[in-house]
C-alpha cells in the first residue's frame, strides 16, 4: 500500500462485528471501517449459502470498495 502513502501505523481501520449480514456464519462476519465509514465486508459464509451454490467446503469472502480507500489515503498525504 505504499503506492498510494498508506499508513496502516496510523489504525484509522477498524472491523467490527457485522450479526445483520445474513450472507455470513452468525458472529462471523464484520464490517470494515475505514475513518470511520463502512468500505466493505468480510466474513465466513453461512452454510445456507454454501449450500445454495452446491458448495461443499467452507468459504470465505471480503468485498471492499476501493475509490473510497484510495481516496482516504490520498487525503491523508495532502
Amino acid at each position: 500500500m505504499t503506492k498510494i502513502g498508506a499508513d496502516f501505523a496510523k489504525r484509522d481501520y477498524k472491523l467490527v462485528e457485522d450479526n445483520e449480514d445474513v450472507r455470513f456464519f452468525p458472529t462471523r462476519g464484520f464490517s470494515v471501517m475505514l475513518g470511520g465509514n463502512k468500505i466493505g465486508s468480510v466474513g465466513v459464509i453461512h452454510p445456507e449459502v454454501l449450500g445454495n451454490f452446491d458448495l461443499t467446503y467452507p468459504v470465505s469472502a471480503i468485498e471492499l470498495e476501493f475509490d473510497p480507500m484510495f481516496d482516504h489515503f490520498k487525503n491523508q498525504n495532502e
